[in-house]
């Protein structure tokens, strides 16, 4: 799991899950240098409360962890990455998978990341980097995998736009 392996490395992590009562996220919760942050990418309140967590965290913090930049003697906490790893999965023709479910995955898999990229950016400027999470899957033209497909391809011309 990347956020243990960062930890073990010293780093502070803020760990936004869908459902904090998760296994996932109660494993997250036992690490010493973790904030668990429910949040639903597709709901933008819970974006921004997350973005007014961390913010509040980094200038409210007195130890740096990994975060830590030193300035003319004083502690400056920053935010050193973002990874996008919000994803759902669903296989099936497009003929008979219903437009809701399109929808919902569109929602999540791309737009949930345009939005966390576009709140959190102002906390990386200057400094920081953004990793998306994709599959290998959209790389394989199957029928079955057109939703893929759509996100895979998506990414790259989101990073096309980010590097003009």
């Amino acid at each position: 799991m990347l956020a243990e392996s960062l930890v073990k490395r010293g780093i502070f992590v803020f760990a936004c899950v869908f459902n904090s009562d998760s296994d996932g996220a109660q494993n997250l919760k036992s690490l010493r240098s973790v904030k668990v942050i429910q949040m639903d990418v597709t709901n933008d309140n819970d974006v921004k409360d997350g973005f007014g967590i961390v913010q509040k965290h980094l200038s409210e913090s007195k130890t740096g962890y990994n975060l830590t930049v030193y300035f003319f003697n004083a502690i400056v906490l920053v935010l050193w990455a973002i990874v996008n790893n919000a994803g759902l999965c669903h296989g099936g023709l497009l003929e008979f998978t219903p437009i809701n479910k399109i929808r919902q995955l569109i929602e999540v898999n791309t737009l949930g990341m345009l939005g966390i990229c576009q709140t959190f950016s102002p906390l990386l400027r200057g400094h920081g980097r953004i990793v998306n999470l994709t599959s290998i899957a959209g790389k394989l033209l199957l029928l079955i995998l057109v939703l893929k497909i759509i996100r895979y391809n998506c990414v790259p011309l989101f990073w096309g736009i980010l590097h003009v």
